[in-house]
């Protein structure tokens, strides 16, 4: 079955292949996704890397032709920030509201990915840790331009201070 998506296992995106941006906010976008987690990442002893890569400043680039970005389960730039917006949802979601478990459901079927999920039901979730309501934009737009996992740490070396993103556009 050449060309079919398995969805099963692929989480979707927008259908317009031609989504892009100019890499000026593309990076923005990367920078402020990054940033505006932070105050959700889980404060534990495996995390103080990136916590302290973030805290202490980092930059965003476009990745030079010919670097691979590195496979989802090595990079733990994304592993984090993935893993603090699933834990926000279960600590935060209003379970003693049966139509919201049904939106929820709705959303991951349709986006095959609890992440993007979240950022469609951001406005429901409570806010605790008094987060902005734009807190999951930027994420929302990476997604939008299949951009949601194409960051990482440059040569996953907290010592670099540069993050690089790598748009599909450019695999072209």
């Amino acid at each position: 079955m050449g060309g079919q998506i398995n969805y099963a296992t692929t989480y979707r995106v927008p259908k317009s292949e031609q989504i892009r941006c100019d890499d000026q906010e593309l990076k923005n976008l990367v920078s402020l996704h990054i940033s505006s987690l932070r105050p959700i990442l889980l404060e534990e002893d495996y995390n103080a890397e990136i916590i302290a890569f973030i805290d202490s400043g980092f930059q965003v680039e476009i990745a030079p032709s010919g670097i691979e970005f590195p496979d989802t389960s090595d990079n733990e730039l994304f592993g984090v920030l993935y893993e603090a917006i699933g834990e926000y949802w279960i600590d935060n979601f209003p379970y003693d509201r049966e139509h919201y478990e049904v939106l929820k459901n709705w959303a991951i079927y349709l986006t095959k990915c609890d992440e993007v999920a979240t950022y469609l039901m951001w406005p429901f979730l409570s806010n605790e840790k008094d987060l902005a309501p734009c807190t999951m934009d930027a994420g929302a737009k990476l997604w939008k331009l299949g951009c949601r996992d194409r960051f990482w740490v440059k040569d996953l070396d907290y010592v670099s201070k540069v993050v690089y993103v790598r748009p599909p556009w450019l695999d072209e």
